[in-house]
């Protein structure tokens, strides 16, 4: 069934009642657009059933909520794209900037968890480009590449969107907070369906619609045969949006699921961000090398310098597992890491870890 028609304006009691029943158990996006298409609004069909309740701990919390904490389906905030998949949420409670969702370039990026070297580097790579030639980056804020994704945003004075699977009050992992508050600094925008529901694993990937459904096109960067970001990309060429592979290495079990997308024809391979700019006329700014001709240059480094820019590209990556597998003191190391970051052959992201430039 196609979505119901977007209105200009809603009143208030009926914004209100759209929250509310977004909030009542049993009710979801599919049932939500067959109460608008039968009774035209959610007002209307509360009235009409006033035995349907919702528990007084979740009105307590309602009543408390500020009319600029939150949108819902059919208001003119509401981003079209998102309102054209045949799932949108009925609400969505953020934090930021809402200008950011009525942009036409906005590009989702996605990924595992667990990346390599070289998914970090073509991650870092691409969305600088994005970024430099106007795109918002949206992304999930998951550990890994999502998280590069955002932070990259950032580094590269963008803007960028992240769709979380908790409450806006949550923070998980518990290391997010400083970027939560990264990106909120940044102008950025956050975004969560969930307001009074508690914690749940299910939560993740039922998000992931809506990062698929921000954009025209979603970009992957290593995806597991069975993972969030493979959930993401299936929803985006199932809402005919455009899906594009950081082809992998097929001996990395990493990249099984991304690679069987281009296998199965269901996405583009991305090699250069000039073939997203090609697609949409955009002029590039300031042209990249493809990722594949992209080197690390580590001439000249000390044979302790070279062991630790080993251990990082082998993942490991933080300050205590750095000294840990390392034959060097705790200070040694420290300052062999500010060598290497003041050359800019490595960089530390928001949660401390260590990333190959």
């Amino acid at each position: 069934m196609q979505p119901a028609v977007r209105t200009s304006n809603l009143s208030n009691q009926e914004k209100r009642a759209r929250l509310f029943l977004a909030n009542y158990e049993g009710i979801s996006c599919g049932k939500f657009l067959k109460i608008l298409e039968k009774f035209g609004s959610a007002l209307t069909f509360l009235n009409n059933f006033s035995y349907i309740k919702i528990s007084p701990e979740k009105r307590a919390i309602l009543e408390k909520l500020d009319e600029n904490e939150y949108f819902v389906y059919g208001e003119t905030v509401y981003p079209k794209l998102l309102s054209e998949i045949n799932d949108p949420p009925i609400v969505l409670y953020y934090k930021g900037d809402l200008n950011l969702l009525q942009s036409s370039k906005t590009i989702s990026v996605v990924g595992t968890r667990n990346h390599s070297y070289y998914g970090a580097k073509a991650t870092k790579l691409l969305v600088e480009d994005f970024v430099l030639n106007g795109f918002i980056i949206v992304s999930g804020l998951a550990k890994g590449i999502d998280l590069l994704a955002h932070q990259t945003a950032i580094n590269s004075h963008g803007k960028t969107i992240a769709v979380l699977g908790t409450k806006l009050t949550d923070f998980f992992p518990q290391s997010n907070k400083k970027v939560y508050e990264e990106i909120l600094t940044a102008g950025g925008l956050l975004l969560t369906e969930y307001y009074t529901d508690p914690y749940a694993d299910w939560n993740f990937p039922k998000r992931n619609r809506i990062i698929a459904g921000l954009s025209m096109k979603t970009i992957v960067v290593e995806a597991p045969e069975k993972s969030g970001a493979l959930i993401t990309a299936n929803m985006a060429f199932h809402y005919n949006r455009e899906v594009w592979v950081v082809p992998g290495e097929i001996t990395n079990l990493q990249c099984l699921g991304s690679n069987k997308l281009i296998y199965d024809n269901k996405a583009q391979i991305i090699y250069n961000s000039s073939q997203i700019f090609a697609e949409d006329n955009i002029k590039d700014n300031q042209p990249k090398l493809d990722i594949s001709s992209k080197i690390l240059i580590t001439a000249n480094l000390s044979e302790p310098e070279t062991r630790i820019l080993e251990l990082i590209r082998n993942r490991v990556n933080t300050l205590e597992r750095i000294v840990s597998e390392s034959e060097y003191e705790r200070d040694q190391v420290t300052n062999l890491l500010t060598k290497l970051e003041l050359r800019a052959i490595i960089l530390k992201d928001l949660t401390g870890t260590y990333l190959c430039k």
